[in-house]
């Protein structure tokens, strides 16, 4: 048997989180220790892994933006749920079709990126699907005990499950591997939580 892991900072971490998106004035409370103030980079020599999270973090939001970009294009276009009689399911394809739009707009930039840097494509390609990954946790974070469908979400769980579909066989292992750690992590806080899934199993 594994022994088992220490999850007190995961969950100092998620009580951070959950104070933050309560408050209404989310800066004031302070951040926990080692948690770099948003819109800094910590120095990658000085805190490699500040900066990685922070960086991430950048691709996440980005992420998350892109997704209401779609819904904005939808409306603009005359595709939006509404145009279709405002109905449950028409509300949830909109939102498979916003989480559709941003992930392949963060992965089909991955070679034009890498070509333009000189950074290798692999490289790149994991690092922004782990951000995404890190976007869909967010996501269960905010989600919190309400992670079922909804008259306006599809649940949790199939949207993960849909982002992963659209990464596709050749998706990154390691970048999966991290993100399934992190929710197998979370799932010992919190059970019921959604779960991203490997070989198509999820634990």
């Amino acid at each position: 048997d594994f022994p088992k892991i220490n999850l007190t900072r995961l969950q100092e971490l998620v009580a951070a989180f959950d104070s933050v998106i309560q408050s209404d004035q989310s800066d004031a409370a302070p951040l926990p220790a080692g948690i770099p103030e948003p819109g800094t980079l910590p120095d990658t020599d000085s805190d490699p892994q500040g900066r990685a999270a922070s960086e991430l973090c950048i691709i996440a939001v980005a992420w998350a933006l892109l997704h209401e970009v779609r819904h904005v294009r939808h409306q603009r276009e005359g595709t939006s749920a509404s145009v279709h009689g405002d109905t449950c399911e028409a509300r949830h394809r909109e939102e498979f079709s916003c989480d559709e739009f941003a992930t392949r707009f963060i992965l089909e930039h991955v070679q034009r990126y890498s070509e333009e840097n000189g950074d290798d494509p692999a490289l790149v390609r994991r690092k922004r699907e782990m951000a995404i990954y890190f976007a869909l946790f967010a996501v269960t974070l905010l989600a919190k005990d309400h992670w079922e469908a909804s008259h306006t979400h599809p649940s949790v769980q199939d949207r993960i499950d849909a982002v992963g579909h659209l990464m596709g066989e050749d998706r990154d292992e390691v970048a999966q591997a991290i993100a399934y750690a992190a929710f197998v992590a979370l799932r010992e806080l919190w059970p019921l939580a959604p779960m991203v899934a490997v070989d198509g199993r999820r634990a």
